[in-house]
């Protein structure tokens, strides 16, 4: 029987070793509980149906604990279901927070998937492939600076942007008033939505 078990670490080992390989999130497959989480990309509520630009990985902390893979199965009604499956690792039993980060390959930008956090109890699932753990990947109006929130630091990224100073951006919230420009309009809505407008 111990050398089933460790036959199938090994094998899950040298999957997740290859795994990682191939993708733009890393992690070290050497934790001994996992949890296991279906998802489904959305962006402002929408499913994402093509998710071939997507790779999605789960954190603790700043640490890499798991990178997602997208599956196709044949539903309940004939139907195909795509869903995405991730194996988070850790060393616990639980109390460690999980976060989730995706990489959009088209665009070549990392970001953090907001308001998404789990708590890790090994040995469990988040969400079936019948009824996956949504992941929602849209930006936050308004938030310039991406820090997850809408505060004075967006309207100070915005003029430095303007100003064609030096401004990491995060475009797709700091485009407010969804124009396809950034300007002095969403300087505006930013400022009216901070007050309370």
């Amino acid at each position: 029987m111990k050398s089933i078990k460790l036959i199938i670490s090994c094998v899950l080992a040298l999957w997740a070793t290859a795994l990682s390989a191939q993708t733009h999130f890393t992690y070290e497959p050497n934790y001994g509980k996992d949890m296991r989480i279906f998802f489904q990309l959305a962006n402002a509520g929408e499913v994402v149906d093509k998710t071939d630009n997507y790779e999605v990985a789960a954190f603790v902390g700043n640490t890499c604990r798991g990178v997602g893979e997208f599956v196709t199965a044949e539903g309940t009604n004939g139907q195909s279901v795509k869903y995405g499956y991730l194996v988070v690792h850790s060393n616990h039993d639980s109390g460690e927070t999980v976060t989730f980060k995706y990489y959009d390959k088209k665009a070549q930008k990392e970001k953090t998937i907001r308001n998404a956090s789990v708590d890790f109890v090994a040995d469990t699932n988040v969400g079936l492939p019948s009824a996956p753990f949504i992941l929602d990947i849209a930006a936050i109006d308004g938030d310039a600076s991406d820090n997850g929130s809408v505060d004075a630091n967006d309207i100070v990224v915005i003029v430095n942007y303007l100003l064609n100073k030096n401004s990491k951006i995060n475009l797709d919230g700091a485009d407010m008033n969804k124009d396809g420009k950034i300007n002095i309009a969403d300087i505006v809505q930013i400022v009216n939505r901070i007050m309370g407008n």
